[in-house]
């Protein structure tokens, strides 16, 4: 069974390259913003978005495994999304000065052959070195916090903003991979060379 991503992220399709899992790039057009009226409540949020955009795809795509994925941080009461410009970006960076911080990751499996949905919500946490404001500005210049939840990425120059995390680095980079092979294997996927 072939299996569909829901998303244009050049980062989740790197993923998913990374363990060998064949995929066909569906992107669709969900409205994010509808969903989160209440950010204390983003496990939900993020869940419903990952669902919702891999029912989008599966609309189009017959027997398929179709994955949705929705990052978001998270601190302070507030979720972080992508930053809608620079002064957004840098607000955002000097927010998560020093702290830690949760990157949160919900995913949807929709298998489209017998309709079973799967969800599931993976959770990092992220703790940032105090920047300063040349650290803030160094990293603007690099154009990167643009399209990145929470105005960083950390497998790019936004390492060195992170003094340590834990939990699922793939997460951190928008999806996580050990819970998206769990979900696809309780969906009968096998990954080359499984014996399952």
């Amino acid at each position: 069974m072939r299996v569909v991503l829901a998303s244009q992220s050049r980062q989740r399709t790197a993923l998913l390259d990374q363990i060998g899992i064949e995929h066909i790039v569906y992107p669709v057009d969900v409205d994010e913003e509808r969903y989160f009226a209440e950010p204390k409540r983003y496990r939900t949020t993020i869940r419903a978005l990952a669902l919702a955009k891999a029912k989008a795809a599966s609309a189009h795509c017959k027997d398929a495994l179709v994955i949705g994925a929705d990052t978001v941080v998270y601190s302070q009461g507030r979720i972080y999304g992508k930053p809608s410009d620079a002064d957004d970006a840098r607000m955002t960076l000097r927010s998560l000065s020093g702290r830690k911080h949760i990157v949160a990751t919900g995913v949807g499996v929709i298998d489209t052959e017998s309709g079973v949905e799967r969800t599931a919500v993976a959770e990092s946490e992220v703790y940032f070195n105090r920047l300063t404001c040349a650290d803030i500005e160094w990293y603007l210049m690099s154009g990167e916090p643009m399209e990145r939840a929470g105005a960083y990425a950390i497998q790019g120059r936004g390492a060195v903003l992170i003094r340590k995390i834990a939990g699922s680095y793939s997460n951190i980079v928008g999806l996580p991979l050990e819970l998206v092979v769990s979900m696809l294997r309780s969906l009968g996927y096998a990954l080359e060379g499984d014996r399952r």
